[in-house]
């Protein structure tokens, strides 16, 4: 099974699950272009990404990275701003209905709920937090590569994971 598979099949599909299918369509689609992204980055032997496999950083770490990235930029960032804002009277104390979509307290509990389980994962994997804004596989593994050579600097060797 390759890593791409493994990512997919137990990262990416538990967190996509229960979406609704054009949401689905949409995380797998960027997912599916940063995977390229990265065989091309693999392909032209790119300095960052040796210099992150030496640190080791595997393949398998990085799709798995780009899968959480790719789920929060296309899901979870888009529900954390619309939970914002809690202590306005808007949407607390007058829930917003939107099409099917009901925007109040228990939309802004659900999602302060779904961001801190999100957290966990992030901080067992030993991500680092600001990585999911970053919009392409070239961007962060240049963030990534950055921060390592930023982490060797500051204490003079280089046996960092990020």
């Amino acid at each position: 099974m390759t890593d791409k598979l493994i990512v997919e099949q137990h990262v990416l599909a538990p967190l996509t699950r229960k979406m609704h299918w054009r949401v689905r369509n949409s995380v797998t689609q960027r997912f599916e272009a940063m995977s390229r992204e990265l065989d091309y980055k693999l392909a032209i032997q790119s300095a960052d990404l040796q210099l992150m496999r030496a640190r080791k950083w595997t393949n398998l770490r990085l799709l798995t990275l780009l899968a959480l990235n790719t789920f929060y930029q296309e899901f979870l960032a888009p529900l954390r701003a619309s939970a914002r804002n809690q202590a306005s009277r808007l949407g607390a104390q007058h829930p917003i209905k939107h099409g099917s979509l009901l925007f109040g307290t228990a939309h802004q509990a659900a999602v302060v709920k779904a961001s801190s389980q999100f957290t966990k994962i992030m901080d067992q994997a030993r991500f680092d937090y600001a990585w999911l804004t970053v919009a392409t596989c070239g961007d962060l593994i240049f963030k990534i590569a950055r921060s390592i050579r930023d982490a060797e600097r500051e204490d003079g060797h280089g046996d960092h994971d990020h």
